[in-house]
């Protein structure tokens, strides 16, 4: 009897999750661009640190990310130009986050004595502190001829360590920005 309340509340909270699975990602566009007349692209160059003057974001990663880029608008039908009609430009950021994991552990509370200590023990267990790191990628495209930006997706999650779940994830997270993008080259 108990145990169809538990179901509906467990199959809430799983639908409630999935839909809330794009909720890193944000787009925005020009109201006044043509798209209809946009099929071919290139990218800008990636941003130059000022003081070591090398690029702020690791070659390796770039190439992942430009790559990911190309596939998606090449599904959609674009092509690679020398003399684009937009220009992309991305970039990313990372920083660290720190999270108290919680359990839900009880002890039953006790009296202790100890070598020179003692005192009441609550009962509850020590909660340990998880730190992670995010990305956050921003693709922009320009319109080639007023150098206007005309779209920008923008998404966020969590990084791995390993190289390979990495180049995985920004690809995954380059899918669910242009899957915002819904415009096709004619």
């Amino acid at each position: 009897m108990k145990l169809k309340p538990l179901l509906l509340i467990y199959a809430l909270l799983t639908i409630g999750l999935l839909s809330c699975s794009s909720a890193g990602v944000v787009t925005k566009y020009s109201q006044t661009a043509d798209f209809s007349s946009i099929k071919t692209f290139n990218f800008l160059k990636p941003p130059i640190d000022t003081v070591t003057g090398e690029p702020m974001m690791p070659y390796e990663i770039s190439r992942v990310i430009e790559a990911a880029i190309d596939h998606e608008l090449g599904k959609k039908g674009y092509d690679v130009s020398d003399n684009p009609d937009i220009w992309i430009a991305y970039w990313g950021k990372t920083e660290q986050r720190s999270q108290m994991v919680y359990a839900n552990v009880y002890m039953p509370p006790s009296y202790y004595y100890g070598p020179n200590t003692y005192g009441y023990n609550a009962g509850w267990a020590a909660q340990p502190v998880s730190t992670y790191k995010v990305g956050m990628l921003r693709i922009d495209m320009v319109d080639a001829q007023t150098n206007e930006m005309i779209w920008f997706g923008q998404g966020s999650g969590v990084l791995d360590h390993d190289p390979v779940k990495r180049n995985r994830n920004i690809n995954v997270m380059t899918y669910k920005i242009f899957k915002r993008f819904n415009y096709k080259a004619d």
